[in-house]
């Protein structure tokens, strides 16, 4: 083998080489992208889920106390009516 040949097959290992590194640093990155956005999207759920058990316990909340008003208010119609 000639030195040119030599030369030739190193470049091409090289070029190999780069390509590889390439295509690994393109893999991370898409990896670390599709963990932000399952992170943004898991975060994104929770924070529904939170405002909803919010809403939900406000609306118990506040229909208890107008049941407990319309109960007391009946019981005072009662006791005035007759």
């Amino acid at each position: 083998m000639s030195s040119v040949e030599a030369v030739e097959v190193a470049l091409e290992k090289k070029k190999e080489a780069e390509q590889k590194m390439r295509n690994a640093e393109k893999q991370e990155r898409l990896a670390k992208k599709n963990v932000e956005t399952t992170v943004r999207k898991i975060k994104k759920q929770t924070q529904k889920k939170v405002a909803m058990v919010k809403k939900r316990e406000e609306f118990w909340k506040y229909s208890f106390w107008i049941m407990t008003m319309v109960v007391f208010a009946s019981c005072w119609f009662k006791y005035f009516i007759i």
